[in-house]
């Protein structure tokens, strides 16, 4: 399955637009790795443009989103996981991604979608690489933030091939 953003220019905020110079396409089996200098709008990119589109244009794609700052989101979870009686205590980043997985592979097993994963700046790729490959790398995209490129990716031979985008050639910040 392929997922598309249409090249063009896209509002993040309200006095900042992101412009698209080519298509940015992600498909099952691929891993993009968003490079950019800090501040550059990495994050906003995929908060404002990537996770909107996804919600608003369906695929039946399962989404599986860990934030920079990840401690709201393991706050959240961690109260999910307590009203439904999971057992374990989410108390670091590598629990929250280990619970996330759990039920991704509980979603699965009721019925099978691609996934995509989408990391901004994770500290635990180790663990978030060990969940994608349980899942298996032919139905999962991982598009992840990170400064350099993360050489765990040859350790798990994970995707069919290495893509990156959002470079400044290829997104300009207005």
């Amino acid at each position: 399955m392929i997922w598309t953003i249409p090249s063009g220019k896209y509002k993040l905020w309200n006095s900042l637009e992101l412009s698209l110079e080519t298509d940015f396409s992600v498909s099952t089996g691929e891993v993009h790795q968003i490079k950019g200098m800090n501040g550059s709008g990495k994050s906003s990119f995929l908060k404002q443009l990537l996770l909107p589109y996804l919600r608003t244009n369906p695929g039946g794609q399962y989404v599986m989103y860990i934030e920079q700052q990840v401690q709201s989101q393991m706050d959240a979870i961690t109260a999910y996981s307590d009203l439904h009686r999971h057992p374990g205590q989410i108390q670091s980043t590598a629990d929250l991604l280990k619970y996330q997985f759990f039920l991704l592979k509980e979603s699965l097993a009721m019925q099978t979608r691609p996934c995509i994963i989408i990391a901004d700046e994770c500290s635990n790729m180790n663990e978030l690489l060990e969940g994608i490959q349980q899942l298996g790398f032919d139905n999962t995209c991982l598009i992840f933030v990170a400064h350099q490129q993360i050489e765990l990716l040859t350790k798990y031979n994970v995707f069919t091939h290495y893509v990156t985008k959002v470079n400044p050639e290829v997104a300009k910040l207005d």
